[in-house]
């Protein structure tokens, strides 16, 4: 999302409350994705461009809620998929869900680690920001104080009542997804458990 009038870029990682930042900012039109690898140069230099996280744990958990809440009846699934089945297949699962037909490629990106999300790498230190979900509030209020807005209180568009992410996982479990998502573990000094 781009602001000229505010002179912000907001790049949308998936499960980071993107909609609800999207919505309150002004939102974007249907159909426009701006990618952060393909905006000029010049123009990262001159704008304030920010990002949210998620925890890789809980965004894992909030990827299962999704592709099960949206695609479990659409690709013929006669029961629900359990969560340690889908930790171990999410690459399977997804290009069924691609292959459908009823979805593009664009779904891939759900189960990409956030450092690959629209980080160029020539680029990355063009983010002046990089807040975190779970201080969402906190940290969507510095923004705005920083692009020059008004501070306004994010709606939670697409929240889904779930229990806490630690109660999803065993060890094992806990591994694969550490593993998965290394590098935004220790790009962003992500540990499980910690909130």
């Amino acid at each position: 999302m781009i602001s000229h009038r505010h002179r912000f870029i907001f790049i949308h990682l998936t499960k980071t409350a993107g909609s609800s930042i999207e919505k309150v900012l002004g939102g974007r039109k249907k159909g426009v994705e701006i990618h952060y690898d393909r905006l000029p140069e010049a123009l990262c230099r001159r704008y304030y461009l920010f990002t949210f996280v998620r925890n890789p744990w809980d965004r894992v958990v909030s990827h299962y809620y999704y592709t099960y809440l949206r695609f479990q009846r659409k690709l013929g699934l006669e029961a629900p998929y359990s969560f340690a089945y889908f930790v171990r297949h999410m690459d399977a699962i997804y290009r069924r869900v691609i292959a459908s037909g009823r979805h593009d490629e664009k779904e891939w990106v759900h189960v990409l680690p956030q450092v690959d999300l629209n980080f160029h790498p020539d680029r990355f230190r063009y983010l002046d920001f990089i807040g975190r979900f779970e201080r969402l509030q906190r940290d969507f209020d510095r923004v705005c104080d920083d692009i020059g807005i008004e501070r306004r209180i994010l709606p939670h568009t697409r929240r889904r009542p779930r229990p806490h992410y630690t109660t999803f996982y065993d060890d094992a479990l806990c591994a694969l997804v550490a593993d998965r998502y290394r590098r935004d573990i220790e790009t962003f000094g992500y540990r499980f458990g910690e909130d």
